[in-house]
C-alpha cells in the first residue's frame, strides 16, 4: 500500500507495487513442481519480473513441451516459459578436483564439524562411505560421511589424513580467495565460481529457491539460479 511504499522509500530503497504477492508466486511455483513437474525443467520465482519463470532445456519437446506450455498458460500473468539450448545436468561448483572410483568432481569448500576438518561437495557425486583422493588413483584423503540427493544436492567428506584444508578457494591464477563468512544470495547479486573443469567464471544471481527436475525422479529444491556456466566435474 501507499504507507508501506513510503516506508521503503524513506529507508533508501526503491518501492514498486507488483501484481502478485510472494505467497501467490510460491503457490504457483508449487503447482508447477508438483503434478506438472517435467524432467528437463527448472522452476524459480523471479521477484524482479514478479513471475514464476519456467526454463525448459533442449530435451523438453513434443508432448512434454505441450503439457508444460499448457500448465504455464493456466497461471496467466503469474508465469512465463523460457527455452534454453543446453541440457540440465548434475554439475557442481567448487575449487580443486577430487576423485573417487574413476570419477571426478570439484571440492566446494572446506568446513569444520565439531572441530574436525571436512569438505563439502555435491551429493550426486557419491554415496556415504565412498573414498576420495586429490588425484586420480591417489591415496585417500577423505571419506564421505553424508550424502543427500535428490531433494537436496550436497555431501560431507571427512578428512582422514593430514591434508592441508585452508578456508579458501583456488582462483587458478596462482592465488586463492579466502572464505571469511557465508551469506544469503540476492537476485542481481554478482557471483563467481571456481571449478576443476573450466576454472573461474562470473555471472549474476537471477532467481532464488529454484526447483530443478533432472529426470528419472531426480528433483532438487532450494537452489540458487545464476548465469554462470558449468561443465561436468
Amino acid at each position: 500500500d501507499g504507507k508501506a511504499a513510503e516506508t521503503v522509500r524513506e529507508a533508501g530503497a526503491k518501492a514498486r507495487v507488483v501484481a502478485h504477492s510472494l505467497t501467490e508466486l510460491k503457490d504457483a511455483r508449487g503447482s508447477l513442481t508438483g503434478k506438472a513437474s517435467t524432467p528437463g525443467t527448472a522452476v524459480a520465482v523471479d521477484p524482479v519480473s514478479n513471475k514464476v519463470v519456467v526454463t525448459a532445456d533442449s530435451t523438453v519437446k513434443g508432448a512434454a513441451l505441450a503439457k508444460l506450455t499448457k500448465a504455464v498458460e493456466k497461471l496467466g500473468a503469474k508465469a512465463e516459459l523460457k527455452k534454453t539450448a543446453g541440457e540440465f545436468k548434475k554439475f557442481i561448483a567448487g575449487g580443486e578436483a577430487i576423485h573417487s572410483g574413476g570419477g571426478r568432481c570439484s571440492l566446494g569448500f572446506n568446513v569444520t564439524v565439531g572441530g574436525a576438518p571436512h569438505f563439502i561437495t555435491a551429493g550426486h557425486c557419491g554415496t556415504a562411505g565412498s573414498s576420495w583422493s586429490d588425484s586420480a588413483g591417489g591415496a585417500e584423503i577423505g571419506s564421505m560421511v553424508d550424502s543427500q540427493f535428490p531433494g537436496n544436492d550436497f555431501a560431507l567428506v571427512e578428512y582422514t589424513g593430514s591434508t592441508d584444508a585452508p578456508s579458501a578457494v583456488d582462483l587458478y591464477d596462482g592465488s586463492t580467495q579466502e572464505i571469511t563468512e557465508a551469506g544469503d544470495a540476492t537476485v542481481g547479486q554478482a557471483v563467481s565460481r571456481s571449478g576443476s573443469t573450466t576454472q573461474v567464471h562470473d555471472g549474476e544471481v537471477t532467481a532464488l529457491d529454484a526447483t530443478v527436475d533432472y529426470g528419472g525422479g531426480d528433483v532438487v529444491e532450494g537452489l540458487i539460479q545464476t548465469t554462470v556456466c558449468a561443465e561436468p566435474g
